[in-house]
């Protein structure tokens, strides 16, 4: 079962699981994502056991301890998301900005490994993003010459031939 399918009260600060039994907080930990350091929030439940709905929650039913839930500190702008998303108008304009507007960053995250900046103080960080445009730009312009490049050496062939 999904964690979709577990309720979290914030007032609480306790999750709820599909067979209504409460999931309390039980520790805390920082770990790394992508070079930063997250703090993420577990709950365990102590009720799982005899749980009717223990076979599709846990992947072990007969595990020692109970289902455990987590979530970071950016738990909330995810959720936030996903409900804005089930609209389908929101969900069409995503689609349609999905290539065309997106692509550029996601290569120079990706394949330039540019996820976060080395230098500091706005006139640094454009620079070094001006860099990243530039890189990017002269990567499209190689692939475009060497694709007219090909296009002029078959056109030379056929007026050869």
């Amino acid at each position: 079962m999904d964690k979709q399918a577990f309720v979290y009260d914030q007032q609480q600060d306790v999750y709820y699981c599909p067979a209504g039994e409460p999931v309390p907080f039980s520790y805390k930990e920082t770990i790394k994502v992508q070079g930063q350091s997250v703090e993420r929030r577990a709950y365990q439940c102590r009720t799982c056991r005899d749980c009717p709905l223990g076979s599709r929650c846990r992947t072990d039913p007969n595990a020692k301890n109970g289902r455990r839930v987590r979530h970071d500190q950016f738990e909330l702008h995810r959720e936030r998301h996903r409900h804005r998303m089930r609209d389908s108008t929101v969900e069409e304009r995503y689609k349609a900005r999905l290539h065309y507007g997106e692509t550029q960053f996601a290569f120079i995250k990706q394949w330039m490994n540019l996820r976060q900046f080395l230098l500091r103080g706005i006139d640094k960080v454009r620079q070094e993003w001006l860099w990243s445009c530039t890189a990017y730009n002269l990567k499209k312009l190689m692939a475009l010459w060497g694709e007219i490049c090909a296009w002029n050496g078959e056109n030379e062939k056929e007026t050869v031939g």
